[in-house]
């Protein structure tokens, strides 16, 4: 799927491993959002969590190098937060506005997240059945991030745009892309 792609920004100031590139692609066909990430350039300054041998529903995956979606349906309150770890770990949580009523969203038992590292590039990539919590002719936002840590545990943060005094993908001037 080719879909449309967008290069990340680190959050000004924050100390990002050198040459560092984040490239992302979201597609949507029907009820299938495709979203895909490519790091290059830098990467070895990426602490990448290793494989799980089962991947499993984790919270706080935020707090290593993580991968994520913000989506909402452009004429209400409520979101979704999908959180990608190269582990193969994942989680979904639905919010009833802006980071308030966060619960996870039992309507996805599993997400099909591949991982593709070849030494000089790390790539992963999700198709989510959007059918299992919004209608198939929805209008989408969404909003596309990334959560790097580096070998000290410092983490920067990667996002379309960052509008506000500190890192927040929560807020919905960041769901930039329509789908």
């Amino acid at each position: 799927m080719s879909g449309r792609e967008f290069l990340l920004e680190s959050f000004p100031g924050a100390d990002v491993p050198g040459g560092l590139e984040i490239r992302c692609t979201a597609d949507r066909s029907g009820s299938i959002l495709f979203v895909s990430w490519e790091l290059s350039g830098g990467i070895a300054s990426v602490v990448v969590p290793p494989q799980a041998e089962v991947p499993l529903r984790k919270n706080g995956l935020w707090g290593d190098t993580c991968f994520e979606i913000f989506l909402a349906r452009r004429e209400f309150e409520n979101y979704w937060e999908f959180n990608l770890s190269p582990s193969g770990d994942w989680n979904v949580f639905r919010f009833d506005s802006y980071r308030e009523g966060m619960r996870e969203e039992k309507a996805f038992s599993l997400l099909p997240i591949r991982v593709d590292d070849d030494g000089g590039c790390h790539a992963i990539s999700v198709d989510i059945d959007l059918g299992k919590i919004v209608p198939a002719d929805a209008q989408l936002e969404a909003g596309l991030s990334v959560v790097i840590k580096n070998p000290e545990g410092k983490l920067s943060y990667w996002s379309l745009s960052h509008s506000g005094p500190r890192p927040d993908f929560h807020r919905r001037d960041g769901f930039l892309i329509r789908i």
